[in-house]
């Protein structure tokens, strides 16, 4: 009776730690560097991949005009999805584009509520039910501006409001030891929705971009 508790108790143990790492996908116990940079590089080369085989020319197009056609750009993000909504906003404001984000939640519902229908809003949110981030696409919509969502694949509240949805892909745990692929896949997302708007007013920005090259 007794081992067989002592074997009931090391299974159980055993079950917990198995949990633990198919939970946190992004760590590997007691697995040499070499296998972890090999294993860490390829899950973010296969999420870039994806990324661009879910990509929706169509909606790129209509995010593209969405942007090019507003008087206001306004951008919305927490935490890792605010970093990339912050190199949205230095991106766009080398090509003088009128873009604004802040860090602070408070002020982006304040900026949100203050929309009107020439302006669009940009929301980065990966997992899709942030209130805040709800709450800042309801604002927006409210005002008449255009909403668009860059949040992972699937269904989720923020992607279902807003206007156009583009989607990254979803190959990451939602719950993990940091954000690895889905920030990668977000930021490549911001460069090319980037690099169609540049395209489309290339002969505009050219000198605005060497200035600030040189700066």
């Amino acid at each position: 009776y007794k081992d067989l508790c002592n074997r009931l108790a090391v299974e159980l143990a055993l079950s917990s730690r198995r949990e633990m790492v198919a939970e946190y996908k992004d760590i590997y116990p007691d697995c040499p560097a070499e296998q972890i940079c090999a294993t860490t590089m390829h899950m973010e080369i296969e999420s870039l991949r994806n990324t661009l085989n879910l990509l929706d020319p169509g909606r790129m197009e209509a995010a593209v005009d969405a942007m090019l056609a507003a008087r206001r750009i306004r951008l919305f993000g927490v935490g890792n999805s605010g970093v990339v909504a912050l190199d949205m906003h230095n991106k766009l404001q080398r090509i003088g584009l009128n873009a604004h984000f802040s860090s602070d939640t408070h002020c982006q519902l304040t900026a949100a509520s203050t929309l009107i229908d020439e302006d669009c809003a940009l929301v980065f949110s990966y997992d899709g039910p942030t209130k805040d981030m709800i709450d800042a696409v309801r604002y927006a919509l409210d005002g008449g501006a255009t909403v668009v969502s860059i949040t992972r694949y699937g269904q989720n509240p923020i992607a279902s409001m807003a206007d156009i949805a583009l989607y990254v892909a979803s190959n990451e745990s939602l719950v993990r030891a940091a954000a690895m692929s889905s920030r990668l896949a977000m930021l490549s997302m911001v460069d090319m929705l980037f690099s169609c708007v540049a395209s489309k007013c290339h002969g505009e920005i050219v000198g605005l971009l060497r200035r600030s090259a040189d700066m």
